[in-house]
């Protein structure tokens, strides 16, 4: 089917509702992968869950086909549920029962960042925070992060600028920290004055 480049083109209210449902299609596939978690189907929940946030670009020729769109706000959601899946090692559906995978926090880095960069506000300020100390939840070291404050600091002021006083408040104590210790490059740490 030719895509016509004006709405005005479109011929049928068929040609129009093909537009509309790709709008919703993202939705669609998000509340699949949710509703089989809520199963205990963990591989499809992955698989499905993935098929959205592994997202990179804006299909050229064909807008009825994925990718599409990596910055639709379901894309960020799908990103956040799976960085939280694999930091966690677990999730709760919605009858209450815990589905279950192995920890990975290299896979949840990966798509807490993207999830970030996809505007997630919960993503950013998490992102932060482990920017701020290089480890996950449980206080284990993140492997290939390292602490970073002016990342983390980017990342809660990105938060903030979204509405997160969490976020702001986190910043405004990690710039006072940064203000009252210096960087010594030769030993590339944080030291007070």
């Amino acid at each position: 089917m030719r895509m016509p480049s004006n709405i005005n083109d479109w011929e049928t209210t068929e040609d129009w509702e093909n537009i509309y449902a790709v709008g919703r299609r993202y939705t669609k596939i998000y509340n699949e992968g949710v509703a089989q978690a809520n199963r205990g189907n963990v591989k499809e929940f992955i698989r499905i869950l993935s098929s959205i946030a592994d997202v990179k670009e804006r299909h050229k020729d064909n807008l009825m086909a994925l990718p599409e769109k990596p910055d639709h706000e379901v894309v960020a959601k799908a990103q956040m549920q799976l960085a939280n899946f694999y930091l966690f090692g677990r999730k709760q559906t919605d009858d209450g029962s815990i589905i279950e995978t192995r920890k990975d926090t290299r896979k949840a880095f990966h798509y807490m960042t993207l999830a970030a960069e996809n505007g997630n506000v919960s993503a950013q300020q998490n992102l932060a925070t482990i920017y701020e100390t290089g480890l996950d939840p449980d206080g284990e070291s993140i492997p290939d992060v390292s602490v970073d404050y002016k990342t983390a600091l980017k990342w809660f002021h990105s938060a903030a600028k979204q509405g997160s006083k969490l976020a702001a408040e986190e910043g405004k104590n990690l710039y006072e920290k940064m203000r009252q210790w210096r960087f010594h490059p030769s030993t590339s740490e944080w030291v007070g004055k």
